[in-house]
């Protein structure tokens, strides 16, 4: 796989006398790279199987008959680590409408869960149940993360 900015650059590997495939796109530890270095399909591919983990909670228990912060939990505890998986990684390198498309991932949890219409404005549900859109809580979250890492006094200053 190449990576590039633009046009794709012309170039030809091989190893030995054999030549080697260049791929546009290359999953690696979960994570779909692509050529320009996007990650809008990992993030969609992660949207996909949380709304399937949506659909198996809805069929397999009572949400309606569920406190709204026990639901929220749930949510939080079978869903957001999906999304969280490498988040440092590819929360600043996604086009806005996969972003778009994660954060009503959520809404349309809610919305089933208030037994209202999916078409129903989106900030008056979070007003109502008291919550932000996931990339919101995505980006509070990454702040503790890789960033938030304390390396110890005494490596202070030589090289790791």
């Amino acid at each position: 796989m190449v990576f590039y900015r633009g046009r794709p650059p012309i170039c030809a590997f091989s190893l030995g006398d054999t030549p080697l495939e260049l791929v546009n796109e290359f999953v690696y530890l979960g994570f779909t790279f692509t050529t320009q270095l996007s990650f809008s399909k990992h993030l969609e591919k992660t949207i996909t199987k949380a709304n399937t983990r949506c659909g198996i909670l809805a069929a397999k228990l009572p949400l309606g008959n569920l406190p709204l912060n026990l639901v929220i939990q749930i949510y939080h505890c079978y869903v957001v680590p999906l999304f969280r998986y490498g988040l440092q990684l590819w929360l600043s390198s996604c086009s806005e409408s996969a972003r778009r498309s994660a954060n009503s991932s959520f809404s349309k949890f809610l919305k089933r869960y208030l037994g209202v219409p999916n078409y129903c404005n989106n900030a008056i549900t979070h007003y109502v149940t008291e919550t932000q859109p996931l990339l919101t809580q995505l980006y509070n979250l990454r702040s503790a993360g890789l960033g938030a890492f304390n390396f110890p006094t005494c490596i202070s200053g030589h090289p790791i």
